[in-house]
């Protein structure tokens, strides 16, 4: 029982972290000068699935390592956050890799 409350609580940390950093509006200035200044690095901070293995990672080199192998928590915590987030409708929704702050780009067919 100990196991699964530690999993639990080590899930909500991770997810809390990645929402916070990648959806909130208190980091929404952060991501919008990294985009700018850092293209990689700003598209990071706004890609939930790519910042939760970031995340995964941190919070198990920094506080409770789940599995004992940091590369094995990390994949984890990127794989609760597309299980929570994304889970059945994976096929309906495709995953988000820019900052949502940027217009959708041009279709030249439509011009």
């Amino acid at each position: 029982m100990e196991h699964l409350v530690n999993f639990i609580i080590w899930s909500l940390v991770v997810m809390g972290i990645t929402i916070i950093v990648t959806q909130s509006n208190i980091f929404l200035p952060l991501r919008r000068y990294v985009y700018l200044k850092y293209q990689k690095l700003g598209m990071l901070l706004s890609c939930g699935l790519c910042f939760s293995f970031w995340s995964g990672l941190t919070v198990a080199y920094l506080w409770k390592p789940m599995t004992g192998n940091l590369f094995l928590d990390a994949c984890l915590g990127s794989g609760i956050f597309w299980y929570i987030t994304y889970g059945d409708m994976m096929a309906q929704q495709p995953i988000h890799h820019g900052p949502e702050f940027l217009p959708p780009p041009n279709n030249p067919s439509q011009e």
